[in-house]
This record gives structure tokens, C-alpha cells and sequence, in this order.
């Protein structure tokens, strides 16, 4: 059995992928329309019709409850979608972009690369016992992280929003990351700091 990587995308066309974005936008906007009409007639017949506000009560719940899982998975659909490039055609790809790809994240990301680099290098201990990077694939690409690390920390430097969203993936998710999964093979993390560094501008 084939483990599957950060690299993996199980997705559709972009253009279904458009499509069920835009279909799951509308759902949740009629599921809570529908989630606060049941509410206020929940209201008004709580004195006239206790036992139609009961019915009202629990249609509002469960309206909520599916416009809660419409919201869920229109933002899976968009983090699987982020580390595209090409899926940056989309509107909502790029509004979700522009959330994600702060400052604040871009520091964050470049100083957790320093802190792999450095313990692999023995001069921090790991800052989880249970949850570690493969040291024996971080020092061949020590300079690689450093150089990603430089760029998302300088103030002005262009690295586009895929290449954020892919490398926070790759620090994030340990199970599906070559760098930390040693099921996963190692040629996948090259693979993966390549699609980052192409994102990167030149210094």
C-alpha cells in the first residue's frame, strides 16, 4: 500500500473544482438563511404553538449543523487547493491566499525551518519527543531551508502564496510529510522544496 504524501492531490478539474466551491458558497448562504428563519419562528410561536416551536427548534439545529458541514468542506476544498499554482485562477483560491500568506505566517515558517536546520544540526533538542523531523533528510538540504527560510523572512521578497501553502503542509501535516515520515519517500521532499523554490524570486 502506497502512502499518500502532501503531494498528493485527490481533486478535480479546476474548473469542477470552480464549480463546487461556488456550489458549496451558495449552500451555506441558503442553509443559514433557512437556519435563522427557523430560529425566529422558533421565537414567535414559543408562546402560541409550544409544540411548532419545538419543530422549528430542532430544524434550526439541524440547518445549522449541515450549513457547519458545508462550511467545512468548501475550506478543505480550498487547502488542498492553495499549494496549486494553476488553481490560482480561481477567485476564491486567491481571496483564501490573501487570509492565509500573511507576514506573521511567512516569519513564522522561516524561523521553524531554522529551528529543523539547527536540530538537525545538534544544536537545539527536538521541541517534540514524539513528533520529529529526519535528520538524515534535513543536512543534504540544510542550505536549501536556509535560502526558503531567507526569503520568507525578508520584508519585500516575492514568494508566491502555493509555495507557503505548500511548505506550511509539509511542516504541519508529519504523517503526510517525507520529512518527517520515513514510509514516504525521500525523493518527495526534493520534489516538494522544488515546487516551493520555484515560487521563490531570486534575492
Amino acid at each position: 500500500m502506497q502512502l499518500r504524501s502532501v503531494l498528493d492531490r485527490d481533486l478535480p478539474p479546476l474548473q469542477d473544482a470552480e464549480r463546487k466551491l461556488d456550489a458549496l458558497g451558495s449552500q451555506t448562504r441558503d442553509l443559514l438563511i433557512a437556519f435563522v428563519l427557523a430560529l425566529v419562528g422558533t421565537v414567535l410561536a414559543a408562546v402560541a404553538e409550544p409544540r411548532l416551536a419545538v419543530i422549528l427548534a430542532a430544524a434550526a439545529i439541524a440547518t445549522l449543523v449541515l450549513a457547519g458541514r458545508s462550511v467545512w468542506r468548501r475550506r478543505e476544498l480550498l487547502v488542498m487547493l492553495l499549494p496549486l499554482r494553476d488553481a490560482y485562477g480561481i477567485e476564491a483560491v486567491r481571496k483564501q491566499a490573501k487570509q492565509f500568506v500573511t507576514v506573521a505566517r511567512r516569519r513564522r515558517l522561516g524561523g521553524w525551518l531554522r529551528e529543523v536546520v539547527a536540530v538537525a544540526d545538534g544544536e537545539q533538542h527536538p521541541p517534540s519527543s514524539s513528533v520529529r523531523v529526519i535528520n538524515a533528510r534535513v543536512l543534504p538540504r540544510r542550505e536549501r531551508l536556509l535560502r526558503i527560510a531567507d526569503a520568507l523572512e525578508e520584508d519585500g521578497r516575492d514568494v508566491h502564496p502555493a509555495s507557503v501553502a505548500l511548505l506550511h503542509q509539509v511542516l504541519t501535516r508529519p504523517g503526510m510529510s517525507p520529512l518527517y515520515n520515513p514510509g514516504l519517500d525521500e525523493d518527495l521532499l526534493d520534489l516538494a522544496l522544488h515546487r516551493v523554490e520555484a515560487g521563490v524570486d531570486p534575492p
